[in-house]
């Protein structure tokens, strides 16, 4: 069923009846409309939050449904992430630049801090925390249903390499393999983004691209 006729698809709010959508950033015309367009799957009317002076990347409802974790970029400043109320008013700071992978929960949102170290930020404005013991560039994936761990998806150590999915207590830092899968066929296969996880860590979905060509042997020419 089509939502909308133009934008780029963000994330569909916790009850599924709303839509989050972008302008597209690289485009030949200027931007029809700026900030986000929340769209109902159902039965409503679309709305526009203008975020002004916010260029959007992306975007999350807050599990909760009380706000908006937008990731985006000021005039002559670094990405981060900001939070705003169901309403798109309000607009705080809840990490420093230089974030990004950021996955949001209902008291703070898992990032890779300007370190590249997993950072969890506090939706209230607390202090920040790196999750310890763990080595930089470890990707959040998804905070669990109780907010006590975070899937990662470390890097992979070859373009071959199974695609590794592991819980973290954010307490500890302790880790504990979760999922580990990779195309039964990897002759040309690239796979560019981290896989997407459930709440409880028991579904998951990803994607791939498979190039394939024929390679032939010619003689007999002078």
């Amino acid at each position: 069923m089509r939502l909308a006729d133009e934008g780029f698809p963000l994330c569909l709010s916790p009850d599924g009846r709303w839509a989050l959508v972008r302008a597209h950033l690289v485009t030949f015309e200027a931007q029809k409309w700026p900030g986000l367009r929340v769209v109902p799957t159902g039965t409503g009317d679309v709305r526009t939050i203008a975020a002004p002076g916010l260029q959007v990347v992306a975007a999350d409802w807050v599990p909760d449904g009380r706000g908006l974790l937008v990731y985006g970029r000021e005039a002559d400043r670094g990405l981060r992430a900001f939070l705003l109320d169901a309403g798109g008013q309000g607009r705080r700071a809840v990490t420093p630049e230089g974030v990004s992978a950021c996955e949001v929960g209902r008291r703070g949102v898992a990032c890779l801090g300007p370190t590249k170290r997993v950072t969890f930020y506090s939706l209230e404005g607390g202090e920040s925390r790196e999750v310890p013991g763990l080595e930089p560039g470890l990707r959040p994936l998804r905070l669990s249903e109780d907010e006590t761990s975070l899937f990662v998806s470390p890097p992979r150590a070859n373009r071959v390499s199974p695609l590794r999915v592991e819980r973290v207590d954010l307490a500890t830092g302790r880790r504990t393999l979760v999922q580990e899968f990779k195309p039964a066929d990897m002759a040309g296969v690239w796979i560019y983004r981290p896989p997407l996880v459930t709440p409880d860590g028991r579904g998951y979905a990803y994607g791939y691209a498979q190039w394939l060509q024929d390679l032939y042997l010619a003689d007999g020419f002078r």
